[in-house]
């Protein structure tokens, strides 16, 4: 049953990384991958974060940040300064470019989120979001 479930988990976030990734080149988002993509939304949503605070609320670690920020940068997606606060720290702002494609973006995760949930209920999709939050806890 662990297995099962484990390698359920596994199946979904494979197709569901090849469905972002077509998406993404149907949209004309070429160079990115998934990855860059919590980045991003906290970009949309907060306009300017350290790589600090993008470390913390994607839970990745510094040196995934720095590598996938330096992607961006070199996309011309992204700008990175000087943090005024710590001298030490940058902080993360989109570009023009960037900001332009916020709504692809956004329409790309409706997309997600209605092919994820096609078929499941609300009550459902509570249900499996409570479960999945429970495991993910354990570790």
């Amino acid at each position: 049953m662990v297995g099962s479930a484990l390698a359920l988990i596994s199946a979904i976030r494979d197709r569901a990384n090849r469905f972002l990734e077509e998406q993404m080149a149907r949209h004309g988002l070429h160079g990115l991958v998934t990855s860059h993509g919590n980045i991003l939304y906290n970009l949309f949503i907060h306009k300017e974060m350290s790589m600090k605070e993008l470390s913390r609320v994607t839970g990745k670690d510094k040196s995934t940040i720095t590598a996938l920020v330096n992607k961006l940068l070199d996309l011309g997606y992204v700008t990175r300064k000087r943090d005024p606060e710590d001298q030490r720290s940058y902080c993360v702002s989109l570009t023009p470019k960037g900001a332009a494609m916020e709504k692809a973006f956004f329409q790309i995760s409706e997309e997600l989120m209605t092919t994820l949930y096609r078929g499941i209920s609300e009550e459902e999709q509570q249900q499996l979001v409570a479960l999945l939050k429970r495991i993910k806890d354990n570790f």
